[in-house]
Parts: C-alpha cells; sequence; structure tokens
C-alpha cells in the first residue's frame, strides 16, 4: 500500500504530509509513500492500492490508470483503530462535499463518521453529498471568472453555518473567498489550525500544475526516514 499526500497538500502545509505519513506508518510500517502527481502514470505495479488525500487525485486514481486501486485517507483512518482523534466538543459546522467525489458514498460515509468520533456536531445544508453545489472552481478553469463567482454564491448562500468542513484544498480556498470559515477535515485529525493562505485561485492553479512535474520531492526525507526506522528493526 502507498500514501501519497497529493501536489496540494505539499504545497498547502509540507510539514503536516510529513506528520500524517510518520503517523500511519507507525501504524502499519509496510507503507510506503508515493509523490508522482496523479495527473501522470503511477509507475506502480498492477493491484497497487494508493491512499489520497485529494478529491481530483480520488477520482484520477479510479479512472485513469487500469490496475490500480485507491483508497481516500479519510476511509482508510476511518477503519483505524488505532488511529487517535481528537475531540472538538463545542464545534458545529456543515459540510461541503466537493465535485469530483459525486457516487462515493462510502467516502461521504466516513467523513461523516470521523465528525462524529470527534465529537462534532454537524449541521448538514440542503444541498449534499452528490447533490451539493460546485464551489465555483470549475468556472475558474474554463477562465470564466463571472461564472465562478455566480457558482460561488450559490453554494455558500445554501450553507447553513460560518464554519464550514470541507476535504478539498481547492474548495477551501473558494470557501474562504466566498466569507465562510473553511474547516480543513485533515486539519481537524491532526490538530492543527485550517489556514487558507492566497485566495488567488488562478495563481493556485499555476502552483499545482507546476508540482505535477516534481517527482517525490516533498517525499524523499520520508522515504529515507522510512528506511532508517526499517533498519532499526
Amino acid at each position: 500500500m502507498f500514501f501519497n499526500p497529493s501536489c496540494g497538500l505539499c504545497l498547502y502545509k509540507p510539514k503536516l504530509t510529513e506528520r500524517v505519513y510518520e503517523k500511519l506508518h507507525a501504524i502499519d510500517p509496510s507503507l510506503k509513500p508515493h509523490g508522482i502527481c496523479c495527473r501522470r502514470n503511477p509507475e506502480l505495479p498492477q493491484g497497487a492500492v494508493i491512499i489520497n488525500v485529494c478529491p481530483s487525485c480520488d477520482n484520477h486514481w479510479r479512472t485513469r490508470y487500469e490496475g490500480i486501486r485507491t483508497l481516500s485517507l479519510y476511509e482508510y483512518i476511518d477503519r483505524l483503530d488505532a488511529f487517535f482523534l481528537p475531540r472538538y466538543d463545542q464545534l458545529t459546522l456543515t459540510i461541503h462535499d466537493p465535485c469530483l467525489v459525486r457516487g462515493r458514498d462510502s467516502l461521504y460515509d466516513s467523513v461523516r463518521s470521523l465528525l462524529r468520533k470527534m465529537s462534532i456536531t454537524v449541521r448538514e445544508a440542503p444541498y449534499n453529498r452528490d447533490h451539493a453545489p460546485c464551489c465555483g472552481n470549475s468556472f475558474f478553469k474554463r477562465k470564466d471568472s463571472a461564472g465562478a463567482f455566480c457558482a460561488l454564491d450559490r453554494c455558500v448562500l445554501q450553507l447553513p453555518c460560518e464554519n464550514v468542513l470541507t476535504y478539498c484544498l481547492t474548495c477551501m480556498k473558494m470557501l474562504s473567498l466566498g466569507g465562510k470559515r473553511p474547516v480543513f477535515l485533515l486539519d481537524l485529525i491532526m490538530g492543527e489550525q485550517t489556514k487558507p493562505g492566497s485566495l488567488d485561485i488562478k495563481a493556485w492553479h499555476r502552483a499545482l500544475d507546476k508540482a505535477k512535474w516534481q517527482d517525490d520531492k516533498a517525499f524523499r526525507y520520508l522515504e529515507s526516514q522510512s528506511l532508517k526506522n526499517t533498519e532499526r528493526k
């Protein structure tokens, strides 16, 4: 099994990438790092399983490459009794489900299961899961800024809470642009604050496109640490 943190997570919080991998590797020492972008051939053997962190990665690994299986990190953690989860008894939020995981009922269920395990109160939006409206990012990709902001307005207007849980980093930035307070699920799981950073979505897209060609750079440290840990045993 391989853990791929996505280009987005490596850009957002490189140290969080390391923390997550180290925690997963402590539970399952056979877990290996994998840093090739989902938009390129994964260069893995038939039957390999990739744990993904990103809805776009989940979609690409699932549909583009024969013989490769993938599992969301949130589905994986939800199954791990040994993975400690913090508690947030006073936190109430709503969930924005990303477009790219439509039809992924098991992922929707795992996200909500993890929130229950962390004692978080959830107020579901009228349109959720497969019916959740697009955050507007798809319009930016088509260079339609006006359409993007119209879609964003429709998205945020139906969200009942200021705190909005998302498990997509681009949605996180879009929700912040729309005036909401996004909460990134992996930040919650790892006890960190969500910091959307720059809200220049076009610059974010450029950074993701550049990261596509940076093979494993963020993961070389992790791979060396894995080898060291294996040698000690």
